[in-house]
């Protein structure tokens, strides 16, 4: 009662307390981030690593095995699932509600140091926030195919998407990373005469072991007169150059792999294709940053697109298309809430 009374007698204060709670919820409305669906899914992270050509039994036991073992017992973990692929480990960690996610990064990372040594030729596990039943996740699809008259297939541009549209995309504020979906990269073949290896004594384990272990070695610094020199034991080739890696002495001559070996650079077999318009294309799948304002970050996107086209792309015949645009339902679902909004607000009134 005391309150409809001071209301009666201070309408001006009202009206002041009535326009502040609307400013403030007018800015409030300006910071609400904006996505196609609500997040309904747990806290989630991440961790993947690749091992090319490995079976799934030998991924198990040598990558997914040890992953789990050093992130067992971490605090806020309510689901640890693995799944191992022919050339991949995948282990996703479920974290309870309000669980503090830049903290439990940390936490995963620090632990990934303590890994035992995995396999020499397979790569570093990469750890992300979020997990692949996340709908949020992916922000928009692109596919960039190669105009008409440009010359060779559409996998030969893979390095130049990845150093251009790429590194372009990622610097936007609430983008997470952009994957380039191109298969994997080419393959180092290397075919051993066995009939040659044998006449000069080179075991194929011996060659795949020095194949494997080729890089540069410092041997220090030698000081002659006033001049101070530094050397270096180059064992690092290029694919072209591979064969001319040493793989044994034989009477005081070195044994060369281009001896025993032919060398050379080849696609590997494709599980995946991707297509556009009937074109062979590739993708390029956006990731959103947690928190991002979907409809802001899709805009930046866009625009950074649209350079792209008109800019390196074209010059180097490439054209790129979007293939879904999650904007526009959004600012349909806004334009709706809005009418709603209005109509009952000007329903109250008449009420009133």
């Amino acid at each position: 009662m005391e309150t409809l009374h001071w209301s009666s007698r201070s309408p001006i204060g009202v009206v002041v307390i009535a326009l502040l709670l609307g400013l403030l919820g007018l800015l409030s409305l300006s910071r609400l981030p904006l996505q196609l669906f609500p997040d309904i899914t747990r806290p989630q992270l991440s961790i993947q690593a690749g091992w090319r050509t490995a079976s799934p039994e030998e991924v198990e036991s040598e990558l997914l095995e040890p992953l789990e073992n050093v992130l067992q017992g971490m605090p806020g973990v309510e689901e640890i699932e693995g799944n191992a692929t022919p050339g991949s480990a995948q282990v996703n960690l479920r974290f309870a509600l309000g669980t503090d996610m830049k903290n439990a990064l940390v936490e995963v990372i620090g632990r990934l140091n303590r890994l035992p040594p995995l396999p020499r030729d397979a790569d570093r596990p990469v750890v992300t926030l979020g997990g692949d039943d996340n709908t949020n996740e992916t922000l928009s699809w692109f596919f960039v195919q190669q105009l008409p008259g440009t010359p060779g297939p559409i996998l030969t541009q893979r390095r130049f998407i990845e150093d251009t549209v790429r590194a372009r995309l990622e610097a936007i504020a609430g983008v997470a990373a952009v994957n380039v979906n191109a298969g994997p990269p080419d393959n180092v073949r290397i075919t051993v005469d066995l009939a040659r290896a044998a006449a000069f004594g080179v075991g194929v384990p011996e060659i795949a072991s020095r194949a494997a272990t080729a890089t540069n070695v410092s041997g220090g610094q030698l000081d002659v007169g006033r001049r101070q020199y530094t050397l270096r034991f180059t064992g690092l080739f290029t694919p072209d150059r591979l064969g001319e890696l040493v793989l044994a002495w034989r009477d005081g001559r070195p044994v060369r792999l281009a001896d025993v070996a032919s060398i050379d650079v080849a696609p590997p077999t494709r599980q995946f294709f991707a297509y556009q318009n009937g074109n062979p294309a590739i993708g390029i799948q956006v990731l959103r940053a947690n928190g991002a304002n979907v409809l802001a970050t899709l805009e930046a996107v866009k625009a950074a697109v649209a350079e792209l086209r008109e800019g390196p792309l074209k010059m180097h015949g490439l054209g790129i298309e979007q293939s879904f645009d999650a904007s526009l339902f959004i600012r349909r679902a806004v334009s709706l809430l809005t009418e709603n909004l209005i109509v009952g607000a000007l329903l109250a009134l008449i009420v009133v």
